[in-house]
């Protein structure tokens, strides 16, 4: 079975190295469709050539630069490259996948389901972490900060997001739509979720954030439209992003390899990656 990722990336330079160390080896190949301002993405992910696409929005025209209209142009790219017999896996720079997508996939596959959503479990810096920040910061995002948020708004679960699904000849995204992780056509979703660690801050520099009232701003992020991305959080010195809690979630526990809820399908499934960067 052929798994293929489908990447969207924007200033994400300071993960993407790291993203690509850790993650590409459990897809065929990722197609991504950068739209930074810089060439440092570019430079970074040529040694990954043999694996890695490398696209910038200025090769293309996109009349809207949603969800939908941005992963429009890479599934089209994937379709034209790689043919419609695959899955296809929606991979962000700053999340990692805990279990492995490949073995989703096959799993999702021999159940008949063609959509699988995942758990995304957010990893925040916590104030117990503080204290040796700057010994721990040119590790991989995913060594220094191990607290995780989840229960979102009281259900005893983290956040879920479409992000698996598997390709054919009807199934499209459009070129408007934004807020949605799945494409058109997909009529049988997986009542099993995996999990991704979702990294929502890789970076410290104040400079790539932007203050709105009590909550900050992704700065490059979406800035043409009325929804943007950020944090919850008033952002106004580097010791502001070491938090206890993260609203709208309810838990947070602390990440030693294992997630240890009811939510994990890891013990039973057979699915895992294999040894956490953790262990």
């Amino acid at each position: 079975m052929n798994l293929y990722g489908l990447m969207i990336t924007k200033d994400d330079h300071e993960v993407i190295d790291e993203w690509c160390h850790d993650q590409l080896d459990l897809d065929d190949a990722v197609v991504c469709l950068d739209g930074s301002n810089t060439d440092e993405t570019r430079r970074i992910v040529v040694k990954f050539s043999s694996r890695f696409v490398y696209l910038h929005e200025k090769q293309y025209s996109i009349p809207f630069k949603t969800d939908h209209g941005l992963r429009r142009v890479v599934h089209q790219e994937i379709c034209r490259r790689f043919g419609l017999d695959n899955w296809i896996m929606c991979c962000h720079a700053d999340e990692f996948c805990y279990h492995d997508p490949r073995k989703i996939a096959v799993k999702a596959s021999q159940e008949s389901y063609d959509l699988v959503a995942w758990f995304s479990v957010h990893f925040l810096p916590h104030p117990d972490e503080l204290g040796d920040f700057k010994q721990h910061q040119r590790e991989p995002v995913y060594n220094r900060y191990r607290h995780y948020h989840w229960s979102y708004r009281s259900s005893g679960l983290p956040w879920l997001e479409h992000r698996l699904y598997q390709n054919g000849p009807a199934v499209f995204w459009d070129e408007i739509t934004h807020g949605s992780m799945a494409p058109h056509h997909l009529n049988h979703p997986a009542p099993f979720h995996p999990i991704l660690r979702h990294y929502k801050v890789f970076t410290t520099d104040l400079n790539c954030y932007q203050l709105n009232g009590d909550s900050t701003l992704y700065r490059q992020h979406w800035t043409a439209l009325k929804h943007r991305t950020g944090l919850p959080i008033h952002l106004t010195r580097a010791e502001d992003f070491f938090v206890r809690s993260f609203p709208p979630y309810e838990r947070c526990d602390r990440f030693e390899g294992v997630f240890n809820h009811s939510w994990n399908m890891r013990e039973h499934c057979g699915i895992e990656r294999g040894p956490c960067k953790y262990e």
